[in-house]
Parts: structure tokens; C-alpha cells; sequence
């Protein structure tokens, strides 16, 4: 009668599965929730107010999970759409590398949203082609927790973006990171759906060229080429 609650972000490569699935694979007869969303640590436990999505297809769960984070200053908006909900929170971290290479070449604030915007598409396709719903890829599960990833100082893929943004290599900038950056390790699974399911995705492969070096982080600007021919 235990209620799972999965606070995983992640893309299974071989098998294309999100956290919740894979939970609940293992444990099939449990009701499976999913708490995802723009909440740095850093922030949570000096007690600043948040908000995250929560997602699960069990109203008793979602009863509890509201209950038993009652006194806290969260606001749990809450969805049935688990796949939607981990999907926008594994993508996200990929826009933010692309975000840290942008902001550490200077390319200006009208770049900076030009890239997000056409990220976010990149995202909201791939996600809806893997079973998600539109919507939500809109709400703190998507949209709202992208804006956190480019915009904290906290954030580990924007930080590693910045690193390889100022020359350094992927290597080094992982090891200067010294935590988990989760837009590398979603990257392929990211790959392997967009193949899959045949979705467009230019964004997203640009920034993995440039991660696997195909591609200078000082030709960042030259994503503007690209989506001339493809939006």
C-alpha cells in the first residue's frame, strides 16, 4: 500500500523510458507519483516560497503528497500527466548547456531568447512525440523549470554550458562542475526518441555537436543560419 513518489530526472536510453515506468515496472502494483519542477536546494532550505509539478494518475496520492507538504511554502499544482512532467524536466537541462555557452560568448539578450524560444520548441515536440501532453510542457514542469535551470547561478548545466562557452573542454568543465550535469546524460536518450519517433529537433543537435566537439562553442552564433532553414 506504499505510495511512491519518484523525484528522479532522466531518460533511459536503451529503452526510452522516464523514471515513473521504470518504478513502476518494479513495483506494479504501487500508485507511483512525480514531483518535478524549478526547486535549487539552495533556495528550499532557507525557506523561500516555490513550486513544483506534481503528477500522478492516483488523486489519493496527490491528497497526500498536498497534505504532507502542508506547512511548507510550495504550491503543488497537480496533473496526470507523469511522462510530460519528466520529459520537460530531463529536456530542460539540455537548453540550459546551450544557454551557458550562449551567455559566456556574449551574444546579447535578444540571442539569449531567440535561443530559448526555439529550444523550448524543440522540447515541447519531442515530449509530446514521446506521449506527453502540450500543456504541460507550459507549466513548472516544463516551461517554469527551464526558466530557473538559465536563469540561477546554482545551475550545474548552465555552469557547464559556461565552462565550454570559455574554451574549456568537456572534460574539464564536467570535473570543475564536480556534480552530475543531467543535460549530458539525457542527451541521448533525447537522440534516440527525436530518431524514433522522426521528430525535428536543430536546437538540440547543435548543442550536442557541441558537446561532442563537432562544433566550436564560438560558432554558437551560427545557430542562427540553421533555424533560418528550418522554422
Amino acid at each position: 500500500n506504499q505510495l511512491l513518489i519518484s523525484v528522479i530526472k532522466g531518460l533511459e536510453p536503451l529503452t526510452l523510458l522516464v523514471p515513473s515506468q521504470i518504478i513502476q515496472e518494479a513495483f506494479p502494483h504501487n500508485s507511483v507519483a512525480v514531483l518535478s519542477g524549478p526547486s535549487h536546494a539552495e533556495e528550499v532550505i532557507k525557506g523561500e516560497p516555490f513550486g513544483m509539478q506534481l503528477a500522478s494518475a492516483d488523486l489519493r496520492a496527490v491528497e497526500l503528497i498536498r497534505k504532507a507538504f502542508n506547512k511548507a511554502n510550495v504550491y503543488l499544482p497537480a496533473s496526470d500527466d507523469l511522462i510530460g512532467t519528466q520529459l520537460g524536466g530531463a529536456l530542460k537541462n539540455i537548453i540550459a548547456i546551450g544557454y551557458g555557452i550562449a551567455l559566456e560568448q556574449g551574444l546579447g539578450t535578444n540571442f539569449y531568447s531567440m535561443l530559448v524560444t526555439a529550444g523550448m520548441s524543440d522540447l515541447r515536440n519531442l515530449a509530446v512525440a514521446g506521449g506527453a501532453a502540450p500543456e504541460t510542457l507550459m507549466g513548472l514542469g516544463g516551461l517554469g523549470d527551464l526558466i530557473t535551470t538559465i536563469g540561477s547561478p546554482y545551475s550545474r548545466n548552465r555552469k557547464f554550458g559556461q565552462l565550454l562557452g570559455s574554451g574549456i573542454s568537456v572534460e574539464k568543465a564536467l570535473q570543475q562542475v564536480g556534480m552530475v550535469v543531467e543535460g549530458v546524460n539525457a542527451m541521448e536518450g533525447a537522440l534516440e526518441l527525436a530518431q524514433e519517433k522522426q521528430v525535428s529537433i536543430p536546437v538540440i543537435n547543435f548543442i550536442n555537436n557541441i558537446i561532442k566537439k563537432r562544433i566550436s562553442p564560438t560558432k554558437m552564433k551560427g545557430l542562427v543560419q540553421l533555424l533560418k532553414g528550418t522554422y
